[in-house]
């Protein structure tokens, strides 16, 4: 970002967008044994050489959710994925696997950005089934862990009837392999210009043609996406590839049932997705994130804008709040607003960061100052076995000659703001 651009944010917020360099090896972490949420997704394909299925697992790790250290002048994390797959009501793992990964980066802002994230892909051979799979994440330098367990029925493939692979979600087109390079989180997928929806078809060999139908649907109400088309095929295997396009997605929580039929035979999956809104050029502010959204304002609204946004119909809130960010765009006349996607980024590094038993982390005092000022400098902190009269963190800000010192009483991970001079 321009020092031109830095100077009108700190004429228009109370704010200053504080670009990191390289930190002391201390971080923000959770005082609780448990990491934030990771994402996962399941997808099982027909296999025609054998009686088993192919099973993919990804798992999707962000960096504001594992912690780093520093060492040899980069931050680095280590971390476990542990994968149990187990037949549904027995006790004994028919599979297990272990697999540890390290992940450096040069830069401390690096270490909280929600939006580095790593795709994990494990790929099994696996006989039909109802299945049970446990993933477990450790983190080594937190000592935190994560389990999430899925069930999972695999269906067999027969000569028959119409198999329908689950739905993958990619961000290119690109039918080579389903890598890394292009495979979509269904449960944190940013809204951009357009999604694919890859999925496996197999037919009986006596059905020459079928149908593909898919629509997206929310609330239970379908909406705009419906996709229709007929296919002519010799193979008894083929690729569906179906696009979803920007005007068609919605913020929040959707899902996407595609159906393959052929006279009498028919064949539905289906996948529930999250959409996310990352920029207010978007052309879709969904009402039930937009309340909350105006919310987290309160930081910087001055008193009118303030009593505007919490004054406004409900039919006029979204022309409020985009009113409120056009005034605050350091580049008018180019899609992005870099104010916004900064501000509603630090939002969420706050929430995964500095969140408690009573409040969101954007509600908290770390929460607070970490979305005004952004990234501190440094962090001096206080060693936890050293006193039993609570722990202190001090940030540090160099720039605008900021010091926070932030006091947790009890123990409990609820730090409060003491002091902020120096």
């Amino acid at each position: 970002m321009s020092h031109k651009i830095v100077n009108k944010l700190v004429v228009y917020m109370a704010f200053a967008i504080i670009l990191m360099s390289d930190l002391a090896a201390q971080e923000f972490g959770r005082n609780s044994r448990e990491m934030a949420n990771f994402n996962y997704d399941i997808a099982v394909f027909p296999n025609l050489t054998s009686s088993k299925m192919k099973a993919d697992v990804f798992v999707w790790l962000r960096n504001d959710q594992i912690q780093h250290v520093m060492k040899d002048s980069v931050f680095q994390a280590r971390y476990q994925i542990n994968l149990s797959i187990s037949k549904k009501d027995e006790n004994l793992a028919i599979l297990t696997k272990d697999s540890t990964f390290v992940r450096a980066v040069s830069t401390y802002r690096e270490t909280i950005d929600p939006d580095i994230q790593h795709l994990h892909q494990f790929t099994y051979m696996i006989n039909p089934g109802d299945y049970e799979f446990e993933i477990r994440v450790f983190d080594f330098n937190s000592e935190k862990s994560m389990i999430r367990s899925i069930k999972k029925r695999i269906r067999p493939l027969t000569s028959k009837d119409i198999y329908l692979s689950d739905i993958v979600l990619l961000d290119t087109p690109n039918l080579d392999t389903l890598t890394a390079d292009n495979i979509l989180s269904p449960q944190r997928i940013p809204i951009q210009d357009t999604i694919y929806l890859y999925l496996e078809l197999v037919k009986p060999d006596n059905m020459p043609s079928y149908s593909i139908e898919a629509l997206l649907q929310r609330n239970n109400e379908n909406r705009r996406f419906a996709f229709r088309n007929d296919f002519k095929s010799a193979s008894r295997s083929t690729v569906v590839m179906l696009e979803l396009l920007k005007e068609n997605m919605a913020i929040g929580l959707n899902e996407i049932v595609v159906t393959a039929k052929s006279g009498n035979l028919e064949k539905q999956v289906s996948k529930r997705v999250f959409f996310l809104q990352t920029s207010i050029s978007g052309d879709i502010i969904d009402t039930g994130s937009l309340g909350e959204m105006v919310e987290q304002l309160e930081y910087v609204a001055r008193g009118d804008e303030w009593r505007d946004l919490m004054n406004a119909e409900e039919g006029e809130l979204e022309q409020v709040f985009r009113k409120f960010w056009e005034l605050r765009d350091p580049t008018p006349g180019t899609p992005e607003n870099q104010l916004f996607d900064e501000y509603y980024k630090r939002v969420r590094i706050a929430n995964n960061q500095f969140d408690t038993p009573k409040r969101d982390g954007w509600r908290s005092d770390k929460g607070r100052i970490f979305i005004i000022y952004g990234p501190p400098d440094s962090i001096e902190k206080s060693d936890p076995f050293a006193t039993s009269f609570g722990a202190y963190e001090i940030w540090y800000y160099e720039e605008i000659k900021e010091r926070f010192v932030f006091y947790d009483e009890y123990g409990f991970g609820d730090y409060r703001l003491i002091s902020n001079n120096y």
